[in-house]
C-alpha cells in the first residue's frame, strides 16, 4: 500500500496491501499509527510546524515505508526462530 496520496514522490519501497496508516495531529506533532491487518504495529511521529495536510502525510509516509521495509526484513526472533 502506498500510505500516501496517488502520485506522491517516494524513495522507499511500497508497503504490502495489508498495511495502513492513520494520522493524528497534536499541535505541531504529527503521529502516524501503522497497522497490519488492523493491528497497531508501530507509531511514528514528526514535528513540522510549517507544512500542512498532504505535505506532512508524504513526509511521514516515506518514514513509515522505510520502517515497514526494515520490519519485514528482520531476522526471526523468539520462538519463531527456534522452529
Amino acid at each position: 500500500m502506498k500510505l500516501d496520496r496517488p502520485g506522491a514522490p517516494h524513495e522507499a519501497p511500497l508497503a504490502p496491501e495489508d498495511w495502513t496508516m492513520d494520522m493524528i495531529r497534536e499541535g505541531d506533532q504529527h503521529i502516524a499509527e501503522l497497522r497490519r491487518d488492523g493491528k497497531v504495529m508501530c507509531r511514528l511521529s514528526i514535528m513540522l510546524n510549517e507544512q500542512e495536510g498532504d505535505a506532512v502525510r508524504t513526509v511521514i509516509a516515506e518514514k513509515a515505508r522505510w520502517w515497514i521495509h526494515e520490519y519485514l526484513h528482520r531476522p526471526p526472533s523468539g520462538f519463531a526462530a527456534l522452529e
